[in-house]
C-alpha cells in the first residue's frame, strides 16, 4: 500500500469534518492507496488525468475531498 500524503491544511481542514465523514473519505482513501477505486471517488474534470474528487454528501451537508493518484510513491 502506497503512503497517503496530506498538506497540513488539508489536514486541518479534513480534521473538521465530522467522524462519521472522515472515515468514510479514509476508507475511500485507502482503497485508492491500495490501487482501487472507491465508488464515491470520480475522475476531476479540468485538472487533468490522475485527479480523483471525493464528494460526500453527509446528513445535511456535503464534504469534497480531491486527490492524486500519483505523487511519487504515495497518494
Amino acid at each position: 500500500m502506497r503512503e497517503i500524503l496530506r498538506l497540513k491544511a488539508a489536514r486541518k481542514e479534513f480534521e473538521i469534518f465530522p467522524a462519521g465523514a472522515r472515515e468514510i473519505m479514509q476508507s475511500a482513501l485507502v482503497i485508492a492507496a491500495e490501487g482501487g477505486k472507491a465508488d464515491i471517488a470520480k475522475p476531476m474534470n479540468g485538472l487533468g488525468s490522475g485527479i480523483m474528487e471525493i464528494a460526500l454528501p453527509y446528513r445535511t451537508d456535503a464534504y469534497r475531498a480531491v486527490y492524486a493518484l500519483q505523487f511519487g510513491n504515495a497518494i
